[in-house]
Order: C-alpha cells, then sequence, then structure tokens
C-alpha cells in the first residue's frame, strides 16, 4: 500500500507539473515513475512525459522513454506520433521506418493498408 501511495504521488506531481508547463521538473519525475512496476493506466503519466520532453526538444529521450515503454508492452498513438516526430527532427529516417513496423498498433491489417498503400504508390511513381 505504502509503494501504490508513492506511485500515486509521483503522478500527482507529474500532473501538476504538466500543467503548470514545468517541463523538466516532469521529466525529472520520470526517473521516480520508472522505480516502480507499470500498469495499463500509467500510459497517461508517460504521454505527459513524453509530451514533455518533446516540448524542451529532448528527441532522444522521447526515443528512449518510447523504447522502455515498447518493450513493456505498452504503446499507444500519442507515444508513437511523438516518437515518429523525434525520429524525424533528428533527420533518421531509416529508423522510423523501422519503428513504425515494428509498432504493435500499427502492426494490425487496417492500419498497414494505411502505410503500405503510400509505400506502393511512391514505388509506382517513381517508375513511371
Amino acid at each position: 500500500m505504502k509503494i501504490q501511495n508513492e506511485k500515486l504521488s509521483i503522478i500527482n506531481r507529474i500532473n501538476d507539473c504538466y500543467q503548470e508547463k514545468r517541463f523538466k521538473e516532469v521529466i525529472v519525475l520520470k526517473n521516480e515513475l520508472f522505480k516502480f512496476s507499470f500498469a495499463k493506466d500509467d500510459i497517461f503519466s508517460f504521454e505527459k512525459i513524453i509530451q514533455s520532453a518533446f516540448n524542451l526538444n529532448d528527441y532522444k529521450e522521447i526515443i528512449n522513454i518510447s523504447n522502455i515503454l515498447g518493450s513493456s508492452g505498452y504503446e499507444s498513438y500519442i507515444t508513437i506520433y511523438y516518437t515518429c516526430l523525434s525520429f524525424i527532427s533528428l533527420n533518421n529516417l531509416y529508423d522510423v521506418n523501422l519503428y513504425i513496423k515494428s509498432s504493435q498498433l500499427l502492426s494490425d491489417a487496417y492500419h498497414k493498408l494505411l502505410y503500405v498503400r503510400d509505400i506502393i504508390k511512391i514505388t509506382k511513381k517513381d517508375k513511371v
């Protein structure tokens, strides 16, 4: 119970700092939150951490957080969005492609159709 209260306290501080636009403090609190095991509801706190890092132009931090969350099986459209933007900001288009292909959320048939069609259109256009 004590551990749960500590975790809730950290999440509340993250929410408060995020709402007050104290993004550096949100990033500092990230390390404290990583000490605890993840729950599905924690993704919202990590999304705020990722958005804070983006506001600070800390693109490598976003990629690191996304990799940690992905290896734990947590992914959301917001984490995908900011991670792809981070790769693009770092001019790393090859890794954006790999990240999209390895995404669990984007690997279902519907989402694959969205980005596979674009690849097919580009290659057909190039050949003409």
